[in-house]
C-alpha cells in the first residue's frame, strides 16, 4: 500500500480512505477497559500470564486459521494491553501457507518512518462519521467488511466472551472501545516496531522499579 500524504497526514482518528484489507503490515494496540490488569503480571522482568491472558494469546494465534489472508508477526500480552503486528498478504496459491517476511528480507516496502513515534497510533472506532447515517452504504459498514477491523472485532468479542465466562461476569466490558493502529511503511520501521514489542516487558519492569 503506497504512502499517500493526502491520506496519512490527516488529523482524523481514523484513516477513513485507507483500505485495511490491502496487503501490508499494521501495528495494533488494544487496551483493557479502565486499564485493568486482567492478563497477568510482570515478575522479575517476565510476563506471567493469567488464565485471561492465556485466552488472549490463544485467540490471537487462531486468527491466522480463521482469516487465511492474515499472517501474524510479533505479539505481546501485557497486564492491561496487547501489542501485535498483523500482515495482510496476497491470497495463498495452491493451498500454500502465506508467511510474513523474515527480518532482513521479504517483501519490499516503500521508504518511510524508521522510528516508532510515541503517541503516533490512531484510534479506530465504529462511531459514524458526518454523513454516514444518511449514506445508502455507510462507510462504517464498509470498514467492518475490511480485514483488520473484522479480525480485531472477532478477537475482542471472543476473548471478552471467554474471559467473562471464566470470571462469571457475563456482559462485562473487557476491552476499551477503541483500538490503535499504525501502518508500517518500511522495513526499518518494521524492525523498530518488532523491537518495541519485544522490549515491552522490560520497559514495564523498569517503570515498576522507578515507582
Amino acid at each position: 500500500m503506497p504512502y499517500d500524504p493526502r491520506r496519512h497526514n490527516r488529523q482524523s482518528h481514523r484513516l477513513a480512505d485507507c483500505d485495511y484489507s490491502q496487503p501490508g503490515a499494521y501495528f495494533i494496540t488494544m487496551n483493557t477497559q479502565d486499564r485493568q490488569p486482567l492478563f497477568g503480571e510482570v515478575v522479575d522482568g517476565e510476563m506471567l500470564l493469567s488464565s485471561a491472558g492465556r485466552i488472549v494469546q490463544e485467540v490471537w494465534r487462531a486468527l491466522e486459521t480463521r482469516y487465511p489472508r492474515i499472517c501474524l508477526d510479533a505479539f505481546v500480552v501485557m497486564p492491561d494491553h496487547v501489542h501485535g503486528i498483523i500482515w495482510i498478504v496476497e491470497e495463498p496459491l495452491n493451498g500454500d501457507v502465506a508467511t510474513a517476511p523474515e527480518s532482513g528480507g521479504g517483501r519490499a516496502m516503500p521508504d518511510g518512518e524508521g522510528k516508532l513515534a510515541r503517541g503516533g497510533a490512531r484510534a479506530i472506532h465504529e462511531s459514524p462519521q458526518p454523513g454516514e447515517r444518511d449514506s445508502p452504504e455507510p462507510t462504517r459498514t464498509k470498514r467492518r467488511r475490511m480485514l483488520i477491523p473484522l479480525a480485531v472485532g472477532y478477537f475482542k468479542m471472543n476473548t471478552a466472551k471467554r474471559i467473562n465466562e471464566l470470571r462469571s461476569m457475563p456482559g462485562a466490558r473487557v476491552w476499551q472501545r477503541d483500538y490503535y493502529e499504525r501502518v508500517i511503511r518500511s522495513e526499518k520501521h518494521l524492525y523498530a516496531v518488532r523491537r518495541y514489542i519485544r522490549d515491552n516487558t522490560a520497559r514495564w519492569a523498569a517503570r515498576q522499579e522507578d515507582a
